[in-house]
C-alpha cells in the first residue's frame, strides 16, 4: 500500500475520532433539550443531558444577562431564564482588537 493512502487513512480516522467527539456525541445527548426547555418542561430535563452540557460549555461564552453564579450549570441557566446555546466544543475562535478602544 501506498504511504499517501496510509497518511490518508490516519487524517480520516483522525477528523472522524473529533468531529464525534466536538460534535457528534453532545448533539446527540442534548437532543431534544432545548426543546423541553422552550414548552416549559425544564424540569424534566435528565441529569446526564445537563451534565453534558455543563462539561461542553465551560469557558464559553454567556450572556451578559446570565448570572455569574448561574454560567455553566443548565439547571440554573433554566431557573433563571438564560440564553441556553447547543452543546459543542468550540473548534476556532476570533479575537478582534482596534486602536481606538483601550484595552
Amino acid at each position: 500500500m501506498h504511504s499517501s493512502i496510509k497518511k490518508a487513512r490516519i487524517f480520516a480516522l483522525l477528523a472522524l475520532l473529533i468531529l464525534t467527539f466536538s460534535f457528534t456525541f453532545p448533539m446527540i445527548a442534548f437532543n431534544g433539550v432545548l426543546t423541553q426547555i422552550d414548552n416549559q418542561k425544564g424540569d424534566e430535563v435528565s441529569s446526564f443531558s445537563a451534565k453534558v452540557w455543563n462539561f461542553y460549555n465551560k469557558g464559553r461564552y454567556k450572556s451578559v444577562t446570565t448570572p455569574k453564579e448561574a454560567h455553566n450549570n443548565l439547571k440554573e441557566m433554566i431557573n433563571t431564564s438564560s440564553e441556553i446555546g447547543v452543546a459543542s466544543l468550540p473548534i476556532w475562535a476570533v479575537s478582534l482588537e482596534a486602536p481606538n478602544y483601550p484595552k
